[in-house]
């Protein structure tokens, strides 16, 4: 049976806020920031791209993952949308979840359509739902070969990464 984590928007910000702050240790996935992901959904074909701001580990075996924008590539066409969700602080993160095991990020994403109601053209954005079924590889295969998702001793931390990870 798949456990599912909840995490609240104060949730998010008080982890991201506490790994900033601890300045002394250097930050294992400092590389990353900045670089382009593209997510792709291996079940509904939605592609989401997005750039790196900041990751955090929050299990044993999963990386929080957030981003300045996450967005749909094609939204109309696709049927879902990255919308921003509200937050007590005015703070919006996006964000993303990466399982170790399964090697897949956890998004959620809102329904998404336009509607013509009597020639005028209105945006209807519907419920949640949570996919754990997107992937990307180059960030997938780069996460995989640091801590948690191994615990190789000799873990090489020198990794050339390139600047879009899809």
């Amino acid at each position: 049976m798949k456990r599912i984590i909840r995490l609240t928007e104060s949730d998010l910000a008080r982890i991201v806020r506490r790994v900033i702050n601890e300045q002394d240790e250097k930050d294992p996935y400092s590389d990353l920031y900045g670089k382009t992901v593209t997510y792709k959904d291996s079940q509904s074909g939605v592609e989401l791209k997005g750039a790196i701001s900041h990751m955090v580990m929050i299990e044993p075996s999963d990386i929080l993952i957030t981003h300045n924008k996450l967005y749909v590539t094609e939204p109309e066409d696709m049927g879902y949308i990255k919308e921003r969700e509200p937050s007590s602080n005015n703070s919006t993160l996006y964000y993303s979840v990466f399982d170790c095991k399964t090697k897949t990020f956890w998004i959620t994403l809102r329904e998404y359509k336009v509607e013509n109601i009597s020639g005028v053209r209105k945006k209807v954005v519907g419920e949640e739902k949570r996919f754990s079924t997107f992937t990307c590889k180059g960030l997938s295969d780069t996460l995989s070969q640091r801590y948690p998702c191994t615990t190789d001793f000799v873990m090489n931390g020198d990794f050339d990464v390139p600047n879009n990870l899809a």
